[in-house]
């Protein structure tokens, strides 16, 4: 295709014929192809069709109003880039690594198993392994469409604020309902993510009724939405990977050959060739990853992320290893995504430029904080709005009315209602809510409480801190309009809370004890929190493991010269880093309070002073209703009990 026909300020249509490059089982059509302007990848090209199906529908437009990176842009100005353009971006790479991967299981690794040297039992298993890879590499090519729009899908499910947004919806805030009549069941949103979220999307949309929002094109054919699915769910679900990713049996049968169990078990190619697939989507090197560190490197200017992307594209593919093997009758083979020989040193420099990015990004102080006031204010946002649902259902006008006047607040309580894959929402209704659950309206409200426009909003929460019984439960109310005053003023104004910081193997340890949701978490650290829990302290974290080593996390490189002899890239002697990082945790923790009274003396720990003034205080003070001095009483509490949760989560580590 001529770079002279395209239009670099957007994209053209540019006409094009059907082949095996994009499709290749349609060689009689024709279709149009658009290439878009791409700041990392230079040229995405894809089938018109395409973009009109999938690309250009609401449920992916949507992701330009998200940005990728949250509120990042408030230390990094740069970093404005949006869901959409890492999504359109990652379609492109599993379009170019799924190639690149199809060429090398020809090229390399079949006429390796065919050319194999060695004791007789093992050239069977090669023999027959080459030509099981052969077709395993025609089904891939055959599921393109499927694999790229899977890709395309893969952040669908995203709301608001991107990661901060979902980390608001399992705030352990949400676990203590000053409402008696919620309950912590109706308002916690237990196991919410993205990938979840993403999933009913496509599964909506795979059984919508009406053909014409069930059809995706990709150059000339239907797209198997429920293909797509099952990809997004073995990619996610570890549950779903383990049942259905088992490695590939081969069987010697009475003619003495290795029969692999595609001859005898229908759908056996297919079923390998999704976890293929999904294993591109998720790994240690998968087209996620190779994406997001070049675009959040660039668009941030910390050019510590940038990498070979071409190069990563050249060496990957599907690593064959032996199980288990029962006296030479039956061996059990499993197929990963891997790198050939010579790749070891990209897979490296790709690993160490998220270390990186880690490092001078995903956890800068400033802007991990930022995250954690935002979310505090969207999770206070969902809870006041749950209680409106409620209060509306049993006929107070003024819930009714703000419920109407404020849609993302109609959203977000009705959230928990629709957004599960497994309960067949209907696909219309879905992508329009999901419209509402973007940057925009969600900061607009936060814009609105922070100069005092919604006062409206804030007397709601006035009344019903007046409206329950028991001192606990008002002071709550009036802690969490507080909160969201002054966390809606500090985003706004970019004026940050005080925080105290812990960045060394400790954090890990302490992350480990409260991740995931609080039935899961270590009991001490549960019972710390629910003693603590308040509006006014967030706990916020972010941890990260270059290279686990273990189940479909681990890393393999094919040796062409002992193609059934694979070794893991700690093992390979080219590796130089892998084994040094394997293992290690890069996390910090975070527990931030609108101002911090006293230093904290626990070792390890250190400050950052907050931005805010008085004027801020007063408003907060005025706009709730607070009296005289309560402000700075609750302040003060909040204070001395991050300190001293703070040393007691070290003594749990």
């Amino acid at each position: 295709m001529m770079i002279d026909n395209i239009i670099n300020a957007g994209w053209d249509d540019v006409y094009g014929w059907c082949s095996t490059e994009l499709i290749p089982d349609k060689r009689d059509c024709e279709y149009k192809t658009k290439m878009v302007k791409d700041v990392v990848h230079q040229f995405v090209e894809l089938p018109s069709d395409f973009f009109d199906t999938a690309i250009d529908t609401l449920g992916i437009q949507r992701l330009r109003d998200i940005k990728q990176l949250s509120l990042a842009h408030l230390v990094y100005p740069g970093a404005t880039h949006n869901r959409f353009e890492h999504s359109l971006g990652v379609a492109h790479v599993m379009n170019m690594a799924i190639k690149s991967l199809t060429n090398n299981i020809r090229e390399h690794v079949v006429p390796s198993l065919r050319h194999f040297k060695g004791d007789a039992q093992l050239k069977g298993l090669a023999n027959s392994l080459a030509v099981f890879l052969s077709r395993l590499a025609e089904e891939i090519n055959n599921m393109l469409p499927e694999a790229i729009t899977a890709a395309l899908y893969h952040d669908s499910g995203h709301i608001a604020l991107s990661h901060p947004g979902e980390d608001a919806l399992r705030d352990p805030l949400l676990y203590y309902s000053p409402d008696p009549h919620i309950t912590m069941s109706e308002l916690a949103t237990e196991g919410f993510d993205h990938e979840k979220l993403g999933l009913a999307l496509v599964l909506s949309r795979a059984s919508c009724n009406d053909k014409e929002c069930q059809r995706v094109r990709f150059a000339c054919r239907d797209v198997d939405l429920k293909t797509v699915v099952e990809i997004l769910d073995r990619a996610y679900n570890s549950e779903a990977w383990s049942r259905e990713c088992r490695p590939v049996i081969f069987t010697r049968r009475n003619s003495g050959k290795l029969i692999p169990e595609y001859e005898y078990e229908p759908g056996s190619v297919k079923r390998i060739a999704k976890c293929i697939i999904a294993n591109l989507l998720s790994s240690p090197i998968d087209v996620d990853r190779a994406d997001y560190t070049l675009r959040d490197s660039m668009h941030t200017g910390s050019r510590s992320g940038i990498w070979d992307i071409n190069r990563y594209y050249s060496v990957l593919t599907i690593v064959p290893r032996i199980t288990s093997r029962l006296g030479g009758e039956e061996y059990r083979v499993n197929l990963s995504i891997g790198v050939l020989d010579k790749g070891v040193s990209i897979v490296e420099s790709m690993l160490l430029s998220r270390i990186y990015m880690y490092g001078d990004v995903y956890l800068h102080d400033i802007s991990m904080i930022y995250s954690g006031m935002a979310s505090r204010a969207l999770a206070l946002l969902y809870a006041v709005s749950r209680y409106m649902l409620y209060d509306a259902g049993k006929g107070d006008e003024q819930a009714g009315s703000l419920l109407r006047k404020y849609p993302i607040l109609d959203t977000l309580a009705r959230l928990p209602l629709w957004a599960r894959p497994n309960i067949g929402s209907d696909y219309t209704v879905l992508e329009e809510r999901l419209a509402y659950l973007t940057d925009t309206p969600v900061l607009d409200i936060i814009q609105r409480i922070a100069l005092g426009l919604a006062n409206d909003l804030l007397s709601y929460i006035k009344a019903k801190a007046e409206s329950v019984s028991g001192e606990a439960r008002r002071k709550w109310f009036i802690e969490a309009c507080t909160s969201l005053v002054l966390a809606s003023r500090g985003v706004i104004k970019r004026k940050h809370w005080g925080s105290i910081i812990l960045a060394d193997d400790r954090a890990a340890q302490i992350i480990a004890n409260l991740k995931g949701s609080p039935h899961e978490v270590n009991v001490a650290a549960k019972s710390l929190l629910s003693r603590n829990i308040t509006p006014l302290f967030i706990i916020s974290w972010s941890s990260y493991m270059p290279y686990k080593g273990e189940g479909k996390n681990r890393i393999f490189v094919f040796r062409r010269r002992t193609p059934l002899s694979p070794v893991e890239i700690t093992k390979s002697p080219d590796a130089k880093i892998v084994g040094k990082i394997a293992g290690l945790s890069y996390s910090k923790f975070l527990i931030s309070v609108p101002r911090i009274d006293e230093e904290p003396l626990v070792p390890g720990w250190y400050h950052r002073r907050s931005k805010l003034d008085q004027v801020d205080y007063r408003v907060a003070e005025k706009l709730c209703g607070c009296e005289k001095g309560e402000l700075n009483q609750l302040i003060h509490e909040a204070s001395m009990r991050a300190l001293r949760v703070a040393g007691e989560l070290l003594e749990l580590s």
